[in-house]
């Protein structure tokens, strides 16, 4: 699974850098049908790195079970993501409005 699942970080963000760098102003993430697997935090930290004013940053983040829910709190907490940034919502129920 690991090594199907890993990413060179590096090289990844040396392809990416100009769009990555382009998320300086970003104010509103929204994650949908993402894993948030440990592989792709460093991704999340350099765009929260670039941004001029990451703690402004809302992020709306979807899940289909309590197990991704959990999954959300974890990441919002390593990525040190207050929970008044961060929205959870059931993707079904989104889908449905």
């Amino acid at each position: 699974y690991y090594e199907r699942s890993y990413k060179n970080f590096y090289k990844v963000l040396e392809k990416h850098k100009r769009f990555i760098s382009s998320l300086n102003e970003v104010t509103r993430i929204v994650v949908i049908g993402h894993s948030l697997s440990k592989v792709d935090v460093p991704y999340f930290e350099k765009i929260l790195e670039v941004n001029g004013s990451p703690l402004d940053i809302k992020w709306e983040i979807s899940f289909l079970s309590d197990a991704d829910a959990d999954r959300i709190d974890e990441f919002c907490r390593v990525l040190h993501i207050n929970s008044n940034q961060a929205e959870k919502f059931k993707i079904m129920e989104r889908l449905q409005t």
